[in-house]
């Protein structure tokens, strides 16, 4: 956890309330956070969604926040119908708009179907923050933002993700409440 670069996790966090936030006018821009991730990596961005809709430590406004893996309607549906790949694509395509934020969480970098959805946030105006592993795989490089946690075991990368994802949270909840 000490090579993990607090500034960077700092930077990534005024830019979501940056996007989602008007500070001067204390209201939300309509924009939102996006999340996506296979497996453990899903359950961190549910897990992500719900303490920004919910409540992390303190009552606060709620954060706009969306787990593209959250539906497994709707996710086996677009596997279904169109292969794994575009799980994501899909639904980013329908629910995203410019100016969202897509953080991807990947503990590889190969996981094609969050690289898919980083390709489609790309084309659409979304910012891009990757959290990844190993050394960042094809994804690496792809996003606005990265945060890479050089480790092959997937449980510390993952460890390291959720630890990110918190601080995010640390952050977010301190200027809402500084804010109101």
């Amino acid at each position: 956890m000490s090579q993990i670069d607090h500034q960077k996790i700092e930077q990534i966090a005024k830019l979501i309330k940056n996007t989602i936030y008007n500070s001067e006018t204390k209201t939300k821009t309509g924009k939102k956070l996006i999340l996506c991730g296979n497996g453990g990596s899903a359950s961190q961005a549910d897990h992500m969604m719900g303490e920004l809709i919910g409540r992390y430590k303190e009552d606060r406004t709620p954060f706009p926040c969306l787990n593209l893996a959250a539906s497994s309607s709707t996710s086996t549906c677009i596997s279904n119908d169109y292969g794994q790949e575009h799980i994501f694509r899909r639904a980013l395509e329908a629910l995203g708009e410019k100016d969202d934020i897509l953080i991807a969480l990947t503990t590889s970098g190969y996981s094609k179907n969050v690289n898919s959805a980083v390709e489609q946030a790309k084309k659409m105006g979304i910012k891009v923050i990757s959290l990844l592993g190993k050394d960042g795989g094809p994804l690496k490089g792809q996003g606005d933002y990265e945060i890479i946690i050089p480790s092959n075991s997937t449980a510390r990368i993952q460890e390291c993700h959720i630890f990110i994802l918190h601080c995010i949270c640390d952050y977010l909840e301190k200027w809402a409440l500084e804010s109101n």
